[in-house]
């Protein structure tokens, strides 16, 4: 059974899930989650061990604690804070009081995530100030949450958390044979709230893609097997460092589907 993310995150990959799964190699003992955003690919690997990495510290520590919190107890609180705030879908002024209470009193992953339960689009995005910004949405909190937060657990035998740049992800100890890296970063030919620059992220630019793809070469170099998923073309734009990094290392490119003017795919070098 494929697990969704109780996070819902901007660019997570719960709807190509099935087409990712399809391109792993047969074995793998440690999967690397670079990117690992809200989980959803990391989470269903069935392997020894998985490291989710995710840079962003909210993110981070809501994941963290969707993972290693008891489901019942989390659950509960959950429901204390929707009861206390009383909230509700569209309900701008409660949504407001606890969305103040977060930024001024008690800054907590828990009081974030009841927040992203509520709201627009469930986006995360916060001001330069440190301010979680987002206005009330159309979603609440609701059976199918719950569902999925009892259900997300992850599929391996180890799980390792870190909230680090992906270049300072420790793999000394990683054997090259079966440890898969996969990385799905921000697209710098799209525009979302996950890779705008602000006080919890630096954002992703062309540099920031350039690096990447440089740390990618570093490994397939080393011999450890990667995985990237992006997306090469949305209107009429074109991620040309994505398709030179391709050609020139002749790298197998799988194309899984457009949506409109959307051409995304996979990298490999298995």
């Amino acid at each position: 059974m494929i697990k969704k993310s109780p996070l819902n995150y901007s660019g997570s990959k719960d709807k190509i899930l099935l087409q990712i799964l399809n391109e792993l190699p047969e074995d793998i003992n440690t999967f690397v989650d670079a990117f690992g955003g809200a989980f959803n690919v990391g989470v269903n690997i069935d392997c020894d061990t998985v490291i989710y990495n995710e840079l962003n510290p909210y993110v981070y520590e809501i994941i963290e604690m969707l993972l290693t919190e008891d489901k019942e107890e989390l659950i509960s609180n959950i429901e204390e804070i929707v009861e206390k705030f009383n909230l509700k879908a569209r309900d701008k002024e409660h949504y407001n009081i606890l969305r103040d209470y977060y930024n001024n009193i008690e800054k907590t992953p828990l009081n974030l995530y009841v927040l992203s339960l509520y709201s627009f689009s469930n986006y995360l995005r916060f001001s330069k100030k440190g301010k979680m910004n987002m206005p009330i949405g159309k979603q609440e909190y609701n059976k199918t949450i719950v569902d999925r937060i009892n259900s997300f657990t992850s599929n391996a035998k180890n799980l390792e958390l870190y909230n680090l740049n992906y270049k300072d992800i420790p793999i000394y100890n990683l054997n090259k044979e079966d440890t898969l890296f996969y990385f799905d970063p921000p697209y710098i030919v799209t525009t979302a709230v996950y890779n705008e620059k602000s006080n919890s992220t630096e954002g992703w630019s062309e540099q920031n893609e350039t690096e990447l793809l440089e740390y990618i070469k570093e490994l397939d170099n080393k011999g450890y097997k990667f995985m990237l998923s992006n997306i090469l073309k949305q209107n009429d734009k074109t991620n040309d460092l994505l398709l030179d990094f391709i050609k020139e290392n002749n790298y197998k490119l799988i194309d899984i589907g457009k949506y409109r003017t959307r051409q995304e795919v996979i990298i490999k070098n298995y």
